[in-house]
């Protein structure tokens, strides 16, 4: 979307002769506008649903794909792009509903299925459970897929929930997955570095609690246990923060970061909202959700048009101190 300019809007100002307050309050509607633009975007069935961020149903059939697997589906969002993979193959479309690429990984022409996926920027990195060099290997592609990279590393055992943070990739282990402890303990979270540096495929380990979900906001990982109700904090150098951030979450199935703020879907069939400092925000955000299985994504206004709100605010003050008139 094109930004507009500070000299466009003077041009059209000595133009047509506008009052400041006109043009503070023409702003204040489009910053207001790009600011409801938030979305949250979950799966139910054969469809995609779409909410606003306070809540509020937007469009209940948003997306339907038949025969989608809603227990294996996962979403990611970035920027004005939706991205869902589901049966191994992963989709595009815009934030707006519409069909970009419907195979943007095709797991039918590629080595393997993708089982999990994240999106930063212009790249897309998945795990691919028959990857083109091992199993669980972590791919690197364009958003256009374009492959970059075959093997930034391979997780163990199989990965479901990733995140980027910086240079580096992480990758959660499947909860479901029961395999002898390495020094007592279940790799939880590996990480792979983007830029060639140092990877850990065991960089996070715990018990045998399930884990579901992975968010990362700042220098912060979350994850939440479905055993204990709970989530746990880490740094993404490794360190745990805290082993109970949020308690009585009623067994989360997934957690997402949205801005600065957690967003944590319960089997119970609701989605609830927290800082990251594990204040309440809304625990009944969204309710009556079927609890099969609520993947989550949520996308967030840019930040330039609350900087715009803020600049409106100013010039309105502005004209009621005077009746100004450019030109």
């Amino acid at each position: 979307m094109r930004r507009l300019r500070f000299d466009d809007l003077f041009s059209v100002f000595n133009r047509k002769k506008m009052d400041i307050r006109s043009c503070a309050a023409g702003l204040f509607i489009l910053s207001f506008a790009s600011i409801a633009r938030g979305q949250i975007f979950l799966t139910q069935g054969n469809d995609i649903e779409e909410y606003s961020l306070n809540g509020t149903p937007i469009n209940t059939d948003f997306i339907t794909i038949p025969n989608l697997d809603d227990v294996s589906t996962k979403l990611a969002v970035e920027g004005n792009d939706l991205f869902v993979l589901h049966d191994g193959t992963v989709s595009e479309y815009t934030t707006g509903g519409q069909l970009v690429n419907a195979t943007v990984y095709n797991a039918f022409f590629d080595t393997g299925s993708a089982t999990a996926i994240t999106v930063s920027g212009d790249k897309m990195f998945l795990s691919i459970l028959r990857g083109r060099t091992s199993p669980n290997t972590i791919e690197e592609f364009t958003t256009a897929g374009v492959l970059l990279n075959s093997s930034l590393g391979v997780a163990f055992p199989e990965p479901q929930f990733m995140t980027v943070s910086g240079d580096n990739v992480f990758v959660e282990s499947d909860p479901a997955i029961v395999l002898p402890p390495i020094n007592g303990q279940l790799p939880l979270i590996a990480q792979f570095s983007i830029s060639g540096g140092t990877s850990n495929s065991n960089f996070i380990t715990g018990g045998f609690g399930a884990y579901f979900g992975l968010a990362q906001i700042g220098n912060d990982l979350f994850t939440t246990d479905f055993n204990t109700q709970n989530i746990a904090e880490f740094t993404t150098s490794g360190t745990l923060v805290t082993s109970s951030l949020l308690p009585g979450l009623n067994s989360t199935l997934d957690i997402v970061s949205g801005g600065d703020d957690l967003f944590a879907a319960t089997q119970q069939g609701n989605i609830a909202e927290y800082t990251a400092d594990g204040t309440i925000v809304n625990a009944n955000l969204i309710t009556g959700l079927a609890w099969v299985n609520l993947n989550i994504a949520v996308e967030v206004p840019e930040p330039g048009a609350l900087e715009s709100l803020v600049l409106c605010g100013s010039i309105f003050l502005l004209g009621r101190r005077g009746s100004w008139r450019l030109g």
